[in-house]
Parts: structure tokens; C-alpha cells; sequence
């Protein structure tokens, strides 16, 4: 089984007055932690990548697929 790479290409998303922006590339089989102050957008970006937002902007790939 291959994976696929996860990419957050300019991804904003408004929310409760701020404005969250995402752009990142996370290469298969890699592992990452998200990290940050309270209010700095791990849960929004966590989110996002599971569909539980949606953006206002950019796109969420999986491999080659918008999930956004």
C-alpha cells in the first residue's frame, strides 16, 4: 500500500473575527506535530483536513484529490 502526501496549498479560513492561513506540504509517510499557542490554529487546521470546515479559500489535497 502507498500513501499519499497531504497538502494544504494557501488555505484561509475566517473565523470569530481572525483569519487562519495554511500552506504546507507533509510527504508520505512522514510524521508531524502541530504545535502552537492556545488560539493559533491547530484544532482549525486539524478541522479542515478532516472536513469538518470548510475554507474559504486554496485546497486540502490528498495525494491528487481535493478533499477540501
Amino acid at each position: 500500500m502507498s500513501g499519499a502526501d497531504l497538502q494544504c496549498r494557501d488555505v484561509r479560513l475566517s473565523r470569530a473575527g481572525m483569519e487562519f492561513a495554511f500552506d504546507f506540504t507533509l510527504a508520505a509517510g512522514a510524521i508531524a506535530a502541530v504545535m502552537g499557542p492556545s488560539g493559533s490554529g491547530k484544532s482549525t487546521l486539524l478541522d479542515l483536513i478532516a472536513g469538518f470546515e470548510t475554507p474559504n479559500s486554496g485546497a486540502i489535497l490528498i495525494g491528487s484529490e481535493d478533499v477540501a
